[in-house]
């Protein structure tokens, strides 16, 4: 029982530091979007040729997007 718990201990902590030595840094959060670079887009407004993503700040948008293999 006493090897138990402390084999417990070991693997938690381990896990702990494994942890934090290979996280990385994800995620989007606070960044600015990126320019878009696209060879088409539906519903262009009038009197654009093409889009930039400024022109969608505050609206809502949704991409569907998909890959064919």
């Amino acid at each position: 029982m006493k090897n138990l718990v402390i084999l417990t201990l070991i693997s938690g902590i381990l896990t702990v530091f494994s942890s934090r030595l290979f996280a990385q840094e994800t995620g989007i959060l606070n960044q600015a979007a990126p320019s878009l670079h696209v060879t088409e887009w539906r519903n262009l407004p009038s009197g654009k040729t093409a889009i930039d993503i400024q022109d969608l700040k505050g609206k809502v948008v949704y991409l569907f997007c998909f890959q064919n293999w």
